[in-house]
């Protein structure tokens, strides 16, 4: 029984994995390049300050540019407004901010510019 538990829990991970993200009504995502800031420390520390934010499920800014942004949250419980002080804060600013409704969560983050 007890070489069966890893096999039996690897399973759960994967098939959780694969079962579909709960639908928001208020679900959005905001596609945006990072203005003021090339030094990829400061990039991470955006993307980390972005996905500590209340309301924010996923978040993801490239060290590459264009220094593009996404950004998948909640609009219930924030806004983009909100979201760019974290950019205000690092000393930075949001350019092309393109937000729009979004029906569930993605799995993958790919930006829209290139």
């Amino acid at each position: 029984m007890k070489k069966l538990a890893p096999v039996l829990m690897g399973t759960l991970i994967v098939i959780s994995w694969f079962m579909p993200q709960p639908v928001l009504a208020s679900l959005h995502r905001a596609d945006l390049v990072v203005a003021g800031s090339s030094c990829a420390a400061c990039l991470i520390r955006i993307e980390k300050k972005l996905k500590a934010r209340p309301g924010v499920l996923k978040a993801m800014v490239s060290i590459y540019r264009p220094y593009a942004a996404i950004v998948v949250y909640d609009n219930a419980k924030t806004s983009i407004k909100d979201l760019t002080k974290v950019f205000a804060a690092e000393n930075a600013s949001a350019n092309k901010v393109v937000d729009h409704e979004i029906k569930e969560v993605p799995v993958l983050l790919l930006p829209l510019y290139k």
